[in-house]
């Protein structure tokens, strides 16, 4: 769990949110992003970052970035709208959230900003759901010292959204895949090291050049673990108490263990093969 302690606050600059909001989005398989209130305009302006993602992460190595492909290296989003009071008069609240990333029917540049950045959110974000939570309690005198309440004293209706919510993002969340190929933990470490450091060298990350990187020192590292592994078998095969032998019996040996590790290298390079760049 990454917490990106949300956008626009006034101890960051809006460059460190940027930066933030794409190394939360790189990182990720599943998005939570929070506001409060329904979806208004100026919510919608709130996400306006994600127009300025292509100065700050690149897929490939190129001058001009489009975005075209983030869908397939993004996560997926999903919006929790808090002390949630609209009447949906029927409708889901993922409906709802499609109905507000509809282009506005205007021609003026307010307007078409805002739709500019509905098309990308539905662009880049191709897997996408909603959810609402009514006011936790009614009482607002208690709404600043809510910390100091027992989840018995809130609102039912807000506790039995709270439960579908969790259970909601429970069942979605997965682990953190690159081309359907889930990543080992090494290998998504390896992905934040590479992203960080190109984030404080003032530069785009780019994705596939990150992720080559990290295959080949995943591959590196197997290689490692099977000759380690290759020289424990001989050990075990080899005593000293049979030491020494005939030259033929130690080749045999030799290449029967060769066949039984390289097997299991040939698996590894296949799975690391399957990830695509």
């Amino acid at each position: 769990v990454l917490d990106a302690e949300g956008l626009n606050s006034t101890d960051r600059s809006t460059n460190t949110d940027v930066k933030l909001f794409a190394l939360s989005l790189l990182l990720s398989s599943f998005f939570i992003y929070n506001s409060r209130g329904h979806i208004t305009e100026s919510s919608i302006e709130d996400l306006s970052l994600v127009i300025n993602l292509t100065q700050h992460i690149h897929v490939k190595k190129t001058e001009n970035e489009s975005g075209v492909d983030f869908h397939k290296h993004f996560p997926a989003l999903f919006w929790v709208l808090r002390d949630f009071s609209l009447d949906l008069q029927g409708k889901t609240s993922r409906e709802y959230f499609e109905e507000n990333l509809r282009p506005q029917a205007s021609v003026k540049e307010e307007t078409l900003k805002k739709n500019a950045i509905r098309q990308t959110i539905a662009g880049f974000f191709q897997e996408r759901d909603c959810f609402t939570l009514v006011r936790p309690v009614h009482d607002e005198s208690k709404i600043a010292h809510i910390e100091d309440l027992q989840y018995e004293d809130l609102r039912p209706e807000f506790r039995k959204s709270c439960d579908q919510v969790v259970q909601r993002i429970l069942s979605r969340v997965r682990v953190k895949t690159v081309n359907g190929i889930p990543l080992t933990a090494s290998m998504f470490m390896g992905l934040a090291l590479e992203y960080i450091q190109s984030l404080n060298d003032h530069e785009a990350p780019t994705i596939l050049t990150a992720l080559e990187r990290v295959l080949l020192d995943e591959a590196r590292r197997h290689k490692e673990k099977i000759f380690e592994d290759f020289a424990t078998k001989i050990g075990e095969k080899i005593p000293n108490t049979q030491l020494p032998m005939e030259e033929q019996d130690l080749m045999n040996i030799i290449e029967q263990t060769k066949l039984e590790v390289s097997g299991e290298l040939i698996r590894k390079l296949y799975d690391l093969s399957l990830i695509h760049i």
